[in-house]
């Protein structure tokens, strides 16, 4: 009877997609090394999507090596869970597809491991099938089947009368109820012998062909909200800089977000707002980078292609934001300064010139290298010019102090690239033992490919094992690292080529602080008049006596990584911001290099030695 036709099923593991959860970020040493990708949950279900996938390959995963290792002694088979397991595998092939619809790149990585599970439980019931035990539970398959065939035809025939109403979701309700009580069945026929079965219920493609260009546009609209809603205002950035000049260049004050505050407060609370700025265009970029897979197209600003070689990127006027920004940021900053220099007595200008050099030290440290010294040195010269008799002393000071700091950046340099025979950019380790090779996808192809970027090549469980065992313990180094703990044994690098780490390192950097203040020609309580040789003694104490140590570079073992995707791994990472600089993007290039299953490596690093800008230290081991 069409109504007992699906009613009997065997409960294994069953997830309901129901249930509230939330796929949250985790961190490089947590056990589970072969944990799917976040989720960016812009589009409603995502979540719920992505947990009742990990759910089911958790419940999947371990019976793969178990059906290998017995398909040489078929007879060992668990033959009675290998329906179920079919029926699952199946379930998961068609969540996965959702989330990529959905534009996660988690559906990418799920979708590899539905078609693994597949691959293994075939093979598993063709074993089967060769062992008398097997062949009487493929014929009891079948005899079950032609006793349904007729509820089968009823169900096809129920689902032809609701499409010719276009109740396309209740159509496909009542579909995937009856194919996932089926499956368990349907996986002991061999491939040519299910289309008796499934001919009736031929118009589940034309259910999914409606509804599929439905749930993209729902996608596209979903995506689009998710950026409005964090797209940043950058017009307010310009609006408060362009006001915090005319006022300080007025009174010496001026307001901001309702606060009033000095020329140099005004530098650190502007810089603080570029790099929150920076961070949200990143964010808006990737989440563009997922749309454009469901073919959500974006206005490219005007020469944007011609300026830079590119016909279509959905994300440039995120870039475009960024650059401009950048721009005015460097002109309007140092005109902040040069405006407060031009109203300022020379009574007072002595003490202000100490201020502003006291926030750029600070301030400096979220900026890129250059620009540091593009936007300042030249404004600061304006109100050194202003400070009378303790111009030629401020000036000779800060010669004096940029050639010895030069000298010593030198050296540092020198003594890092020495030390980097042994430790290699951990970019491009990533790319050199991830490499594909024998049975090994890696997550690049061959090296000598042109075309190296990295991407899932296979499902994470099966990548992940062998990964891990090629990193763990590799010495890299690490482009630049600010502190993440307040007891400044953490830190975090900046992002570097689909790389980025936290690191691990306790040293005492005072002997070196003290041999950089001699070299200044400092005594004990004397503060230099150059903002960069602030900046160099304030970045060697951790932060209770300055800024935090920061350093150029990083260098030590590996002991944890985590690969995530380069659109979740900065739409959906909150700690993203802290592996950026003001200005910076993650990703420039042609957009169709940009594909949902692109990843990076992030990873834990336990520091050997540590490159300060102006001197190398080794990191005693704990």
């Amino acid at each position: 009877m069409a109504g007992r036709m699906f009613a009997r099923r065997v409960p294994i593991g069953v997830v309901s997609m129901l249930v509230c959860c939330s796929v949250a970020s985790a961190d490089p040493t947590e056990k589970d090394v072969v944990a799917s990708l976040d989720v960016h949950q812009a589009c409603q279900h995502s979540g719920h999507l992505a947990a009742a996938c990990a759910g089911i390959d958790k419940l999947l995963t371990p019976r793969g090596p178990m059906y290998q290792q017995t398909l040489a002694t078929p007879e060992k088979l668990p033959i009675n869970e290998l329906g179920v397991v079919y029926a699952k595998a199946m379930q998961l092939q068609r969540y996965a597809a959702l989330l990529v619809i959905h534009a996660e790149p988690a559906g990418v990585d799920y979708q590899m491991r539905a078609q693994s599970h597949l691959k293994t439980v075939r093979a598993a019931f063709e074993a089967a099938r060769t062992t008398e035990r097997g062949k009487r539970q493929s014929d009891l398959a079948r005899q079950r089947l032609d006793q349904q065939l007729p509820a089968i035809q009823k169900l096809g025939k129920e689902l032809e009368a609701l499409v010719a109403k276009s109740q396309w979701s209740a159509a496909e309700a009542k579909y995937l109820k009856g194919i996932d009580s089926l499956n368990p069945l349907l996986g002991w026929m061999p491939a040519n012998a299910t289309r008796k079965y499934l001919a009736p219920l031929a118009i589940a493609s034309k259910i999914d062909a409606a509804l599929r260009p439905v749930r993209i546009e729902a996608a596209k609209q979903q995506l689009t909200a998710a950026i409005q809603a964090i797209a940043p205002d950058v017009g307010s950035l310009a609006t408060d800089m362009e006001t915090a000049v005319r006022e300080v260049g007025a009174s010496g004050t001026c307001t901001i977000d309702g606060k009033p505050m000095s020329g140099p407060e005004a530098i650190l609370v502007l810089v603080n707002r570029w790099h929150a700025m920076s961070v949200a265009c990143a964010r808006c970029r990737a989440i563009e980078w997922a749309a454009m897979t469901v073919g959500l197209r974006f206005p490219v600003p005007a020469g944007y292609g011609d300026e830079r070689g590119e016909t279509e990127d959905p994300g440039g006027r995120w870039l475009v934001a960024i650059d401009e920004t950048r721009a005015y940021m460097h002109a309007s900053l140092a005109q902040l300064i040069e405006a407060d220099a031009q109203r300022v007595s020379a009574d007072e200008a002595l003490a202000l010139y100490r201020n502003y050099i006291d926030a750029i030290a600070q301030a400096s440290l979220q900026l890129p290298p250059d620009d540091r010294y593009l936007i300042f040195n030249t404004a600061l010269d304006s109100l050194v010019a202003k400070t009378g008799d303790a111009a030629a002393t401020i000036s000779g000071e800060r010669a004096a102090s940029r050639e010895l700091l030069r000298w010593r950046r030198r050296v540092a340099d020198a003594e890092a690239v020495r030390r980097q025979n042994e430790y290699v950019p951990l970019s491009r380790a990533f790319r050199k033992q991830t490499a594909e090779e024998g049975s090994y996808h890696g997550f690049v192809p061959p090296l000598g490919t042109p075309q190296n970027s990295p991407r899932l090549r296979g499902p994470l469980t099966e990548t992940m094992p062998e990964s891990v065992s090629r990193l763990i313990g590799q010495n890299v180094s690490t482009v630049s690292a600010r502190p993440l703990s307040a007891e400044g044994v953490q830190f975090v690098s900046r992002y570097d080529n689909e790389t980025f780490a936290t690191v691990r390192a306790s040293v005492d950097l005072e002997p070196f602080a003290e041999s950089l203040r001699q070299d200044l020609r400092l005594s004990p309580d004397q503060v230099p008049w150059s903002w960069d040789a602030i900046a160099a003694l304030n970045s060697t104490h951790r932060r209770d006596g300055g800024y935090g140590q920061h350093f150029v570079a990083m260098g030590g073992p590996i002991r944890a990584i985590r690969i995530r995707s380069m659109i979740t791994g900065i739409a959906a990472n909150p700690a993203i911001g802290n592996h950026l600089d003001c200005g910076e993007v993650p990703v420039r290039g042609p957009m169709d290099d940009f594909e949902l299953g692109r990843v990076m490596l992030d990873c834990e690093i336990d520091a050997r030695w540590v490159q300060h800008e102006y001197f190398v230290a080794d990191v005693p081991e704990e």
